[in-house]
């Protein structure tokens, strides 16, 4: 066997399981919708960074799966091959179209000014375009069962039957 090249220990298992507050004014939940594979690492704890153009507030969101397949290409490099086999993740068992985890942003940077151990998967695999916006992300909490719900541009609020659901799962 080759000598393995990463070290893949999902985070999520030592992370804090709390259910996001239910918000003072009823609103449902926040969401972002984003191509996989990224949801599905994030929600293993092996990424812990999402980028933007644009800014958004702190605060609980839901992780979003959209229905695109764009993102499948990245699964055919190397690094993240490696990281997919490792999890036992395949693309083409990658849910799409349904929230997959709830987190916490706990920081919002300017992607140049953001700092992240050299040896890190997220400065390995993802791209840091200069000027955008990272989401530093913590209190991973992953679904048990990935909840359909049409996706959005931006930050979008989650439907009240999926907000419902994601709830009910988190406990």
């Amino acid at each position: 066997m080759g000598e393995r090249l990463v070290s893949v220990r999902p985070a999520v298992l030592s992370q804090t399981r709390e259910s996001p507050s239910p918000s003072p004014t009823g609103e449902t939940l926040r969401a972002i919708s984003m191509w996989q594979p990224i949801p599905s690492l994030l929600a293993a704890g092996v990424l812990s960074i999402e980028t933007r153009s644009w800014k958004t507030a702190p605060g609980p969101i839901a992780l979003h799966a959209g229905k695109s397949r764009k993102g499948f290409e990245w699964a055919t490099y190397p690094l993240w091959r490696e990281v997919m086999n490792e999890l036992g993740l395949r693309v083409e068992n990658l849910p799409l179209g349904c929230v997959v985890a709830v987190c916490d942003i706990v920081e919002v940077v300017r992607t140049d000014e953001l700092e992240l151990p050299p040896d890190s998967l997220d400065a390995a695999m993802l791209a840091l375009p200069p000027g955008h916006w990272a989401f530093r992300l913590a209190n991973m909490r992953p679904l048990p069962r990935p909840v359909p719900c049409p996706g959005g541009r931006m930050v979008f609020r989650l439907p009240s039957e999926a907000h419902a659901q994601v709830m009910a799962q988190l406990g």
